[in-house]
Order: structure tokens, then sequence, then C-alpha cells
């Protein structure tokens, strides 16, 4: 959902020149990616080894995604040449196929894979981008009643389970949970369509909307970046402090919560100067 919320943000250029919102984008992460890097390798003692950490991700797993959003926005100009292109449905197939490649045949084959292939490339969720760049700039046109990709959604979702159960009764624990497989990509590009025609019907704004969830939607949206780069110390302090609140739901609901206000205080606290720990 992330990567495709960043191409639903890029809006297409008369000029074709978009060097200005590619220096932006990568500025306002790479610092408190560096920075937030840094903590996680002080934290998990490996000090010694942050200069390659902080370039394949290793300082803190999830941090993937930065690397992957890096490339997405180097490859802005190359995705619209696409789109304008009379081989714009070539990027349709990036994905799929790239995963299909990458992760089935090597599985087949029993190929071990390392970096960039557990994730890091691009290839893996260029899809989504394109489907939010080519929504937003009305490359394509959805006319999907909601009860249907509904219906969608959840079919797709059982589909997920069958495969993901697959996965674990043949003893392959990381192929049921990721994402990088053919069901949990269909399933998430249907839920990003979904998210798109909830954005586009203004649902946000609808006054049948309870004025909570609206507020707690926006502090959560304002917030995003620096909770997805705060929350597992967070994590990690809270199973030091309070180990009997670890149990789901109850430590998500936690962690939301310690991580929105902390990340409120940091962002009042530090004011203009809140953007380098991306607050």
């Amino acid at each position: 959902m992330f990567i495709f919320l960043s191409g639903y943000l890029t809006k297409e250029n008369e000029n074709g020149v978009y060097r200005d919102i590619i220096y932006r984008r990568i500025k306002k992460i790479i610092v408190p990616y560096i920075i937030w890097s840094f903590i996680f390798a002080i934290v998990n003692r490996r000090i010694n080894t942050f200069i390659p950490d902080v370039f394949m991700s290793k300082c803190n797993g999830i941090y993937y995604f930065i690397l992957v959003y890096i490339q997405m926005v180097l490859l802005i100009p190359v995705t619209f040449k696409l789109l304008q292109s009379r081989f714009s449905k070539l990027g349709w197939f990036v994905t799929p196929v790239s995963i299909f490649l990458i992760r089935y045949i090597s599985l087949w084959f029993n190929i071990e894979l390392g970096f960039p292939f557990q994730g890091e490339l691009f290839v893996f969720w260029f899809g989504f981008y394109y489907l939010g760049v080519s929504l937003k700039n009305r490359y394509i046109n959805l006319q999907l009643s909601k009860k249907y990709l509904t219906n969608l959604c959840l079919f797709s979702l059982v589909i997920q389970g069958v495969e993901g159960f697959i996965w674990y009764w043949m003893g392959n624990f990381d192929m049921a949970t990721t994402q990088l497989k053919m069901s949990s990509i269909i399933t998430t590009g249907l839920f990003c369509i979904r998210a798109y025609i909830y954005i586009e019907a203004d649902d946000l704004n609808s006054n049948e909307q309870p004025v909570i969830l609206k507020k707690f939607l926006k502090v959560l949206g304002d917030n995003s970046f620096g909770i997805y780069l705060s929350h597992m110390l967070i994590i990690k302090i809270l199973n030091k402090l309070v180990p009997m609140a670890n149990i789901f739901p109850i430590n998500a609901i936690f962690v939301i919560m310690i991580s929105t206000v902390c990340v409120m205080m940091a962002h009042r606290i530090l004011g203009k100067h809140a953007y380098v720990i991306g607050v």
C-alpha cells in the first residue's frame, strides 16, 4: 500500500523533467533513514558493519521499503516514458514475472537467495507503483462497483490463505507468510484499487464518517513516516519493560498509540528541524 500511495501521489509533468521531485523526495527520507539505521545499529550492536548494513537495509529489516522507495523515485521518468509508449502494458508484467522467475523458480531449483532478491529489488513492487501512477494520471479508468471489488478482495484473501497453507504444509514458513507470492500480490493489488475508489469517492470527507475516525486517520497519516521509522524500537523497549503486554492485539494497540504520541512530541519539540529524524 505504501508503494501504491507513493505512485498515486506522483503527478506527470508536461515537460517530462522530474529532477526536482526526485531530489525533494530522496532528500526527505535519506537523512532520517541513515539516522534511524544508526540508532538500530547501536541497539543491535552492529556498529562495525554499519556502512554495508545501511546500504543493504540490514540495520532494521523493515527499512528495505525505503530502499525500494528510492528506486521507485529514481524510476519516475522511466515509468512515465513506459506509460506513454505503445509498450505500456509490459509494466503490468514486471512484478508477477519477476516473482515467478526469482522466487518460485529459485525454490524449484533450491537456490538460496540473498540481497537484493529478498524484497529489496524494485521489480517485486513495481506493479503497485505503476498502478498508483496509472490511476492518478488517468492512464487507466476503472469502472468497478464497491460491492464487486469487495467480493474480489474477499475471494483473493481465501486464495492467499490456501496458498499460504500449502507452503506451510510443505514446510516453507517464509513463503507461507511473505507478500512476495502470487496470491499476495493479487490481494494487495485489489486492496490498493479499493483504497483508490475510497479516496476518489471522497469517503474520508463524507459526513457519514464518524468525526473521531476522520481525525484518527488524519493523525495516523500525518505521522505515518515517523511511526514507521520508530515503532520497531518502541516494540523492543516495550518487550523489555512490559513483557506481559506482548499479546496481540494489545501489543499492536500500545505500539501504535505510543509511536504516534512520541512522533507528535518529537515534532513539537524539534519544530522545523523535525524532518531530520522523519517526524
